[in-house]
């Protein structure tokens, strides 16, 4: 069949938790930067995108998704169908930030906020501190809040309406996370209702073929007449299984930032983030509280380490090296958290790596917490 329809979609994002999509480089300052565009503002790229929406919608439909993004085998190949822009930072207005900005436009206090990001530091440990000598780094951040916009645009045909709406609908899956640290609290969007829309032009039909070439490429566009919203509901038949549990704690708790404050040697983390209000307006919080998903995998993969070991009666005393049996070499916590790349191994499996299975996302509390010093 011909490809005669163009369905387009304006989808508008908030970050949920801080993104990470990595320029690839390093700097005097940052071990890790993100990517930015030429007024020096956070962009996600539209190959960033497109690598996470395909990776996704191949474990759906493998066949489908190379007939809709393309493929290349053994010379027989084709092109994709489906065009991906680059996702532009929002501003306080809801604009699309497109094209070089003034500098009036720059020297709001909004803009000025994405100008110097958060930085998050890491430090790779296991059960008896820290892993080894290079395990220390940080990692720019786009920070919660963020909105961003794009489009996606794909040229096919009615046989094609399952596949475009699966396509909208992985946008709402858990795995469509963007950047890196995907499987340490980062990543996470969610599509704004309120903000995005589709529409399917049929290029056969005159009216509908002079509304989709007078379309401006602008993401400040005005939406079609005809544009329908985007649902954000999550596929029902999805690879991911959600367990939500809330705590309420006995006393007190701690989440360490490791540095000290104006009063005490130890202070919980906090970090600055973006909450829009019911009508869309952006407040900017300085210091939320934060609850890293690095924090809560430790705990957790440390726990699976135990459990697993008691299990198979796996002890300390009965084996040569305890090393062996924690962290990532417990066969538990390797087959669920994954495990790091070791080039030097012999086995394929091992020197190639591979990515935890399980996606836990960082926490901020909104509400006022209360604090006290223990001396």
């Amino acid at each position: 069949m011909e490809n005669n329809l163009r369905y387009i979609a304006r989808i508008a994002v908030e970050a949920k938790t801080p993104l990470h999509p990595g320029s690839g480089e390093s700097d005097i300052i940052e071990d890790s930067p993100v990517q930015v565009d030429a007024n020096g503002i956070p962009q996600i790229n539209g190959t960033s995108l497109c690598g996470v929406l395909r990776h996704e919608f191949e474990a759906l439909d493998k066949d489908a998704a190379k007939h809709i993004f393309g493929h290349q085998d053994n010379g027989d190949g084709r092109g994709s169908r489906l065009i991906i822009s680059h996702a532009n930072l929002l501003d306080e207005k809801l604009g699309a930030l497109e094209g070089l900005i003034t500098a009036d436009k720059m020297n709001s206090a909004y803009l000025k906020f994405f100008k110097q990001l958060i930085v998050r530091d890491h430090c790779r440990i296991n059960h008896r501190g820290a892993v080894d000598d290079s395990g220390k780094f940080d990692r720019t951040a786009i920070p919660r809040g963020a909105r961003f916009v794009f489009e996606l645009e794909l040229a096919g045909n009615s046989e094609d309406e399952a596949s475009w709406e699966n396509l909208l609908q992985l946008l709402s899956s858990p795995g469509f996370r963007i950047g890196g640290g995907t499987r340490c609290g980062f990543g996470e969007l969610e599509v704004v209702s309120e903000l995005s829309w589709q529409a399917i032009f049929d290029l056969k039909n005159p009216g509908q073929l002079e509304i989709y070439l007078n379309k401006a490429s602008s993401l400040n566009s005005a939406k079609p007449a005809t544009a329908a919203p985007v649902s954000k509901k999550s596929r029902q038949q999805s690879k991911y299984t959600e367990y939500r549990l809330e705590l309420t704690p006995d006393d007190f708790w701690v989440f360490g930032s490791g540095t000290a404050g104006k009063e005490a040697d130890m202070v919980p983390v906090m970090e600055q983030a973006i909450i829009w209000t019911a009508d869309n307006k952006p407040e900017i919080h300085e210091e939320l509280v934060l609850i890293p998903g690095t924090s809560v995998k430790g705990a957790i993969a440390h726990r699976t380490a135990y459990h697993y070991n008691r299990l198979n009666k796996t002890f300390a005393d009965q084996i040569n090296n305890s090393a062996d049996a924690v962290a990532e070499n417990n066969p538990a916590v390797k087959a669920i958290f994954g495990y790091a790349k070791d080039s030097s191994a012999k086995d394929s499996e091992t020197a190639s790596g591979q990515r935890g299975r399980v996606i836990i996302s960082d926490v901020f509390i909104e509400n006022n917490i209360t604090t006290k010093i223990f001396n």
